[in-house]
């Protein structure tokens, strides 16, 4: 398990070096987003996550019940897992204003949803669509995506879309690894 670990944090590095200092792309629908920049913690400080997720109306009950249990989980996990924080590190970023930033809104059955994925983003992106399969997953999984959804907002990228990126699978596991999910 270390090795894997140690393997996929190189992965993180390495596509961390390929993005360089730049800021995260805009969303293609225009909806709200940050710059990896906006996310960076003045002075190097973090500032503290809210006990709450962002989310709007749209949610299903079942979905926003997830959310709430996978959001303090994954909350828990950037301050007590010094692992878990380095993987938004690496980005310049920090994990807890990624996570505090994300705005999470219901999917229905479009995109990846109609794939049985449980959430998806776009690089850069703040707004993080949960589909209805979110709601199947027990609390750590849930914690677990919400973190590799974040490191999408962080700047991460995700094969096929970016290519010598990692894959979805990929990026859960070591989200899994690092964060003791």
């Amino acid at each position: 398990m270390a090795r894997a670990t140690a393997a996929l944090s190189l992965a993180v590095a390495a596509a961390a070096a390929l993005l360089g200092p730049r800021s995260a792309a805009a969303p293609a629908s225009g909806g709200p987003s940050a710059t990896v920049s906006e996310l960076r913690a003045p002075g190097g400080r973090t500032r503290p996550v809210p006990a709450h997720p962002q989310t709007d109306a749209s949610l299903t009950p079942m979905v926003r019940f997830r959310l709430e249990q996978g959001f303090a989980i994954a909350r828990r996990q950037l301050g007590s897992e010094r692992s878990c924080a380095a993987l938004f590190g690496r980005l310049g970023v920090s994990g807890t204003d990624a996570l505090a930033r994300t705005l999470y809104v219901s999917g229905g059955e479009v995109g990846a949803c109609v794939r049985q994925a449980p959430a998806f983003t776009c690089l850069g992106c703040r707004r993080t669509v949960l589909c209805p399969s979110f709601s199947e997953l027990g609390a750590s999984a849930a914690a677990a995506i919400l973190l590799h959804e974040a490191l999408h907002l962080a700047g991460l990228p995700e094969r096929p879309a970016s290519v010598g990126a990692m894959t979805s699978s990929d990026i859960t596991r070591m989200v899994e690894a690092s964060c003791d999910l």
